[in-house]
């Protein structure tokens, strides 16, 4: 999470490949840090879809209300 405030591109990359590798739960994690590089990049659009890409895959019901949460956040600032 901290490669995603200081270089968001960077953490991007590095957050696809770890979904690339990953299934389950890790995959539901790498999905939320995509999502969190996406926001700190402004693409709202691809934030909400990595977030409930990531509610979609997580079992933990408070993984998933948060995952829930932030995809509300995104896709509220896509309506600025």
């Amino acid at each position: 999470l901290r490669a995603a405030q200081a270089d968001p591109a960077k953490a991007r990359a590095l957050a696809e490949e770890w979904v690339a590798r990953t299934a389950g739960a890790q995959r539901a994690t790498g999905r939320h840090c995509l999502g969190v590089a996406a926001s700190n990049a402004g693409d709202w659009s691809a934030a909400s879809a990595a977030f409930l890409s990531a509610r979609e895959e997580a079992s933990d019901p408070r993984f998933r209300a948060r995952m829930g949460l932030l995809a509300g956040v995104a896709l509220l600032a896509q309506n600025k």
